[in-house]
């Protein structure tokens, strides 16, 4: 409105790094719950980068309510760009560590799942068939075993999944996320409700699929993860290029110029080669 009337409006921007976003509903929640805050006035987020760039007011608004909003979604701030140091090759270590970790958690307790459903081994039989004489409730003893072998791996692996779904939900926002959680969720809950006959009888057990949706879930994302981290590893390399470049025409440039102009030339030559290394960094 303030442009419309042929005026300019004085903004503060900076780009803030965030950790966490996974997939173009993220970067439309950062930015739809962003601009919601008063005294900021525009907010482009990029995946790619894991990224937000940001027109605001600084007396208006501050980074503790930045911080609240982007935690609130579920995204850790790691800090404004430039002005933070942020060690972006160890997080991203970290971050494929994890995802590994709960990669290989998931794929061998949901392979030991479907062995114990084919084996027919059934060691809580007897347990079973206890309870049932003494109270009457109707316990399927290889469901029992399964519910016991898969809740700590179901837990460790599919927490992520379930955390940025419950985000999604708590905002009503109906992203992937709330999707990949309630096929999770309805293959653990329906597996427990066959194990012990409410509702469903012992037909519907499902605990090796459970654990085994959110481990292929997280390969997906550790793929995206590498992909991302190769895609910004050729755009510097890209820009180092284009550096070397227009460094060598200037050089060119500055053996006919002026001594004014050789030493403007000279600066701006430095401030390029400093932007180019805080983006390697």
């Amino acid at each position: 409105l303030v442009r419309n009337l042929g005026f300019e409006l004085h903004t503060d921007e900076m780009t803030i790094r965030i950790q966490g976003m996974h997939c173009a509903s993220c970067t439309m929640n950062v930015e739809n719950f962003l601009i919601r805050l008063d005294g900021i006035f525009d907010v482009k987020a990029d995946l790619t980068s894991e990224s937000a760039k940001i027109r605001y007011d600084s007396s208006k608004v501050d980074m503790d309510e930045i911080e609240k909003t982007i935690e609130s979604l579920g995204f850790e701030l790691l800090g404004i760009e430039g002005q933070t140091e942020i060690d972006e090759e160890a997080i991203y270590q970290q971050d494929l560590k994890d995802k590994r970790n709960r990669i290989i958690v998931g794929l061998i307790f949901s392979g030991i799942l479907m062995v114990l459903m084919f084996s027919g081994w059934d060691p809580l039989m007897g347990v079973t068939e206890s309870i049932k004489q003494s109270t009457g409730i109707n316990i399927s003893s290889m469901g029992l075993l399964s519910l016991i072998v898969s809740i700590a791996p179901f837990l460790y692996v599919s927490l992520p999944i379930l955390k940025a779904g419950g985000n999604g939900l708590m905002h009503k926002n109906l992203n992937m996320d709330v999707m990949y959680s309630m096929g999770i969720m309805v293959a653990y809950v329906s597996s427990i409700l066959g194990t012990f006959h409410i509702v469903l009888d012992h037909s519907f057990m499902f605990y090796d699929s459970a654990v085994m949706l959110p481990s292929f879930l997280m390969i997906g994302r550790y793929l995206e993860a590498k992909e991302s981290h190769l895609d910004k590893i050729s755009q510097m390399k890209e820009l180092e290029k284009y550096m070397q470049e227009l460094t060598a025409d200037m050089t060119e440039m500055i053996k006919g110029a002026s001594p004014e102009e050789k030493q403007l030339l000279q600066k701006k030559i430095a401030t390029l080669a400093e932007k180019v290394g805080q983006v390697n960094v």
